[in-house]
């Protein structure tokens, strides 16, 4: 459990995007983010609990120092307690800060509060009449972008606040201006190269080559070969995974970016052909977000409420979720979900909980017709293989011609149905384990432990020419797997005259 505290309040926009930079006076690492408006914002991540106040000091609870905990010893020297600023001179070596205005306890501070550190807000940089839209890092220099200004801002490498320190002939670290040919729309940085997306099409690698004595530095700009549409649809839309980058397009599709063996310059590769069907329907009005994590890919559309998943692993895509997230975090070793629809987040890929809601479940496979589309096909039994859990009712409709025109044959698979399970049930009768351990019963399943069942549905024979299997459920915490499965088919005997002219 967690909960949601303030950082800033009243803003014109909540759309962040946001890097990280790497304060050395303070030698903590500051998260720099910007909103669409004039400022840069910067936060150290710093939070404590306090133990107790005077009129001027303010104790933190446990061993660790304020300065352990990430408060600033050098910099903007105010914490915030209940939505009131408090500043200090002192003590951030120790538990208790010291010189510290206005009153905290004339403020109604006590044991249990939460301090936190302000954010730095800076006004009008890198430059007046910029709206700040997109941020990244590359090497401890931020790079910042209005995305209706075609102008790229490169701040120095010592401060993320500094676009204007530029030495002649420039020195490594200063500062820089981009101009390209459209807009810039996305940054994201691989190895030593900053790759910037603009326009609807546009793609550029932008590095810094340093002189063999070190004294120098040179800027490399290059625009990269691409198609019409193929620039990102947004900062969020983009993510590196291992050694490609990732986006989706404007087209709309999935693409990689990334070396080839034998090219020299990075290549655009599309990924999303074989779902492209899907993603023609999927709604980009919100930025659509991408995130690896653990050999897994998932990209999330909040405004259709639908969350692909593309395994790196073995090559291909997972069903799909029908879920609304705005923003994916990892936290902690663990993934994290931010919903688009109420302020609530989801511990992803955690238990098969489904918080007490009903979610309906459908695998829809392609359909089949065997090789000979105009000849006429039957069967009377269909095997199914796979693992069901004892709460799990699994539906499989049968549909016979395109959408079941001809017929819809419904069967069911019961997760509680011993004719059909191989399992090893736990003995849970009363007597056997002591009481309170188990659950009274007479068999119990866990969540590591789904039941194996086969089964061999028959019934009388439809003649067709493509059928599909339709697999769903539809129960809080229900789980299935499906291993194999197929019918028994065989060439009708039936005249196929009726579809003859």
């Amino acid at each position: 459990d967690g909960e949601y505290r303030d950082l800033l309040t009243g803003l014109s926009s909540a759309a962040f995007n946001w890097t990280t930079w790497w304060d050395d006076t303070e030698k903590v690492d500051l998260a720099i983010f910007v909103n669409g408006t004039p400022n840069l914002y910067a936060w150290n991540g710093a939070i404590a609990e306090i133990a107790s106040v005077t009129a001027n000091t303010i104790t933190k609870t446990g061993t660790s120092t304020w300065a352990e905990s990430r408060f600033f010893t050098a910099g903007n020297k105010t914490i915030v307690i209940n939505g009131t600023e408090y500043t200090y001179t002192g003590g951030e070596s120790t538990t208790t800060l010291t010189g510290v205005t206005t009153d905290p306890s004339a403020g109604g501070v006590v044991a249990g509060d939460i301090a936190i550190q302000k954010v730095i807000t800076t006004a009008n940089q890198p430059g007046s009449g910029v709206n700040n839209d997109i941020i990244s890092c590359i090497k401890n220099q931020i790079y910042v972008a209005d995305s209706e200004q075609r102008l790229v801002y490169i701040s120095t490498v010592l401060d993320y606040k500094d676009f204007t320190t530029q030495e002649t002939p420039r020195e490594p670290g200063d500062s820089e201006i981009l101009t390209l040919d459209a807009t810039p729309n996305a940054f994201i940085q691989q190895e030593d190269t900053m790759y910037i997306s603009a326009g609807t099409d546009q793609w550029y690698s932008v590095m810094f080559n340093t002189s063999d004595d070190l004294l120098n530095e040179t800027l490399a700009v290059d625009r990269l070969k691409t198609g019409p549409f193929q620039a990102a649809v947004g900062q969020a839309s983009v993510e590196k995974v291992k050694n490609d980058i990732m986006f989706v397009t404007k087209e709309p599709s999935i693409d990689t970016l990334g070396r080839i063996t034998n090219v020299e310059k990075p290549q655009s590769v599309p990924l999303s052909d074989e779902i492209q069907d899907l993603i023609d329907t999927l709604d980009t009005t919100i930025p659509p977000v991408v995130k690896y994590f653990k050999r897994n890919v998932y990209i999330s559309y909040p405004s259709s409420s639908i969350v692909l998943v593309y395994d790196v692993a073995k090559g291909f895509w997972q069903p799909p979720w029908v879920m609304g997230i705005r923003a994916f975090s990892i936290y902690n070793g663990d993934l994290y979900g931010h919903s688009s629809r109420v302020a609530e987040t989801y511990k992803m890929l955690d238990g098969y909980n489904d918080n007490g809601g009903a979610y309906e479940c459908i695998a829809a496979f392609s359909y089949r017709n065997y090789g000979k589309r105009g000849v006429q096909k039957e069967f009377d039994e269909y095997y199914v293989e796979g693992y069901i859990a004892s709460n799990t009712t699994l539906n499989l409709d049968q549909e016979f011609e395109y959408q079941g025109f001809e017929s819809v044959v419904s069967k069911q698979i019961a997760g509680t149905d011993t004719e059909y399970l191989f399992y090893s049930p736990t003995d849970i009768s009363l007597g056997v384990n002591p009481l309170g351990e188990e659950p009274l019963g007479d068999s119990i399943a866990t969540a590591d432990d789904l039941r194996k069942f086969r089964t061999i549905f028959t019934g009388r024979s439809v003649d067709f020419y493509e059928y599909r299997p339709v697999y769903s459920s539809n129960q809080a915490d229900a789980r299935w797997e499906i291993l194999a499965e197929g019918p028994n088919t065989r060439y009708s005997k039936a005249d196929s005259i009726h579809i003859k002219q």
